[in-house]
């Protein structure tokens, strides 16, 4: 992965969730989500174990209905191998 090779010594990225998973499906509320996140996670991960993994950027739409039990099921789904910080960002309109 060329990020790793040519970004700074200290600089880390932050990977905003794709836009399949955040607003085509609505974090799996709309359809299953394993496999794309599955995807996006082996995409990620040698950045992640190379230290330049920062945090997940989950950026929802203001239509999204972001109550607790479809959040708990979403992060259900995510890798626990990937120890890094979710930032979730929800536009309002």
């Amino acid at each position: 992965m060329g990020w790793l090779k040519y970004s700074l010594p200290n600089f880390v990225f932050a990977a905003k969730m794709p836009k399949l998973v955040t607003h085509d499906k609505r974090l799996g509320l709309k359809s299953d989500i394993k496999a794309d996140l599955n995807t996006y996670f082996d995409l990620m991960r040698p950045l992640q174990l190379g230290g330049k993994l920062a945090c997940f950027l989950i950026q929802l739409p203001p239509s999204c209905d972001c109550n607790l039990e479809n959040l708990e099921s979403f992060f259900e789904l995510l890798d626990p191998c990937l120890d890094t910080q979710l930032s979730f960002v929800i536009r309002l309109g």
